[in-house]
């Protein structure tokens, strides 16, 4: 899909925390970018379902996934893979791209939030151009 929107996000738990407080971002019609590191796969399956809740799904533009490292899974294994988690909690035709260069690992992009961003997620590309 191909949108056009503010950039805003970050780290999914801090996100999460930020429903129903003043720190809550305005997120109608923005392109989501989040990242999370060393977190339980039941964790990020429940931060997302929170944002879901709060209209988050229904309220952006595109969803931007980037990296969650250290991810952890417990003794009973979860079984399902950050893709699927999310893919759960997403309205059909909602714009995401997944595995961006974005969080805590060396290959790290900078994004600029709150400039807005014209996305074109393609089969083998993601372009992000700032406009």
């Amino acid at each position: 899909g191909q949108v056009t929107g503010e950039l805003i996000g970050g780290n999914l738990c801090m996100l999460a925390h930020a429903v129903g407080t003043p720190s809550e971002p305005d997120v109608k019609g923005k392109i989501l970018f989040m990242e999370d590191v060393g977190e339980h796969f039941y964790t990020i399956d429940r931060f997302l379902w929170q944002l879901k809740r709060a209209g988050w799904m229904n309220k952006i533009a595109g969803l931007l996934v980037g990296d969650f490292s250290s991810t952890k899974d417990t003794t009973l294994p979860f079984g399902k893979t950050i893709e699927q988690i999310v893919k759960d909690v997403i309205p059909k035709g909602l714009p995401v791209a997944f595995n961006l260069p974005i969080g805590h690992q060396p290959a790290n992009s900078t994004l600029k939030c709150g400039v807005r961003y014209a996305l074109d997620i393609r089969k083998n590309t993601v372009p992000l151009k700032e406009q």
